[in-house]
């Protein structure tokens, strides 16, 4: 009883992981197969170990979340059996789960469905339906939120209600759900939230069947989170900027920002052999990469035929890669464009892995244009 069991082990990675059927199966699996305890749960001097209490309180909120998007999708018997065995979680687990929850789900189901459920609606029930009803259609629950993740993984086994869902999600006004840093919308980082800024979005959601109205709606949340997170730093620093016209006896400043450019990947390769066609006798173009292989690509010698007189400057990875949002690098990332004098700065890293939107938000260049990265508008006013 000391050690985890390791029907737990593949539980607790499966829950990290997101595949919630497969986190049920072997959390169960482990509850049925485990040695005897020497002491009740129940018995206040039992201290039950770290590793089956963290096992039971996440069976038991899952179990809340499935049988609350169940009975949404009038799944009754889905619904019946995941409320049940959040209440016997509670029910062996006093001290460290409420049974008030699930019975009071367990009660509502019974109003509604009282056929499927073989019981008499209770009256306690049916007085509050209407707040069950408001939890079962709650469109921020953590299962719900995970449709990205079942897409990414191809689980087709609930597409239809994903579907559904994903309509009533970009149909409400309040974009909040899409705006919450936790797991489901983007790309987790540690503890199972979205990093810092924004990270990325889900791009597999992409793959639903939406409007082009759900498709600019999508392309609208990451500024907005962005922005967020900006305008609690303080004021966004105003920038100068260059003048240009061709009498004037310097060359015209372009720049790109990419994370693939001088690397082997679609965007880098594609984009590769664009770099030798500028004029370099008319316009001087920069280059600011995000990874240090970059640079150390550029520097070798045979790769000088794809740079010519290109300049590589090292703009680095963003806040956006950590939980906590650090305006103060996104300024000096901004900084250093705008003292190079840049007229025209192209992105071409979009939302995808290692962007610099924190840094193209503050406008460091008069004109500033997204080409070639990500596969949706990115809804910002900055372009």
């Amino acid at each position: 009883h000391k050690f985890e069991h390791p029907f737990w082990s593949l539980a607790s990675l499966y829950f990290d992981q997101g595949d919630i059927p497969l986190f049920v199966r072997y959390a169960e699996l482990g509850f049925e197969m485990r040695s005897p305890s020497p002491c009740s749960p129940t018995d206040p001097t039992c201290e039950v170990p770290t590793f089956e209490s963290d096992t039971a309180l996440n069976l038991y909120n899952v179990s809340l979340q499935l049988g609350s998007h169940a009975a949404w999708h009038q799944y009754p018997s889905f619904a019946l059996a995941n409320f049940t065995r959040a209440l016997q979680l509670a029910e062996r687990y006093p001290r460290l789960l409420d049974p008030a929850s699930p019975a009071r789900h367990l009660a509502c189901l019974r109003c509604v469905f009282p056929t499927e459920t073989r019981a008499a609606p209770a009256k306690d029930g049916c007085e509050r339906l209407q707040d069950c009803n408001a939890e079962w259609g709650d469109v921020d629950g953590r299962y719900l939120r995970m449709m990205s993740y079942r897409l990414m993984v191809c689980d087709w086994r609930s597409r239809a209600e994903d579907e559904a869902d994903f309509a009533r999600v970009m149909g409400a006004a309040d974009l909040e759900p899409l705006l919450r840093s936790e797991v489901g919308w983007g790309i987790e980082c540690e503890g199972g939230r979205v990093c810092g800024a924004g990270a990325q979005p889900p791009l597999h959601l992409w793959g639903m069947n939406m409007s082009l109205d759900a498709v600019l709606k999508m392309g609208t949340v990451q500024p907005l989170q962005l922005v967020t997170k900006i305008a609690a730093t303080g004021p966004a620093p105003g920038w100068g900027y260059p003048i240009w016209s061709p009498s004037l006896p310097f060359r015209f400043h372009i720049a790109y920002i990419s994370s693939d450019l001088l690397r082997d990947h679609p965007v880098g390769n594609m984009m590769r052999a664009v770099l030798p066609l500028h004029d370099l006798s008319r316009m001087e173009v920069t280059l600011f990469v995000i990874h240090e292989h970059q640079q150390h690509f550029a520097a070798q010698a045979e790769h000088r035929h794809l740079l010519g007189d290109v300049k590589i400057r090292m703009l680095g990875r963003g806040p956006h890669v950590s939980e906590k949002y650090d305006g103060a690098i996104s300024v000096e990332g901004a900084d250093a464009i705008n003292a190079a004098g840049v007229c025209i700065l192209f992105d071409l890293i979009g939302y995808t892995s290692d962007h610099r939107q924190d840094v193209l938000a503050l406008r460091p260049a008069p004109v500033q244009i997204h080409y070639h990265g990500y596969m949706g508008t990115t809804g910002a006013p900055w372009f």
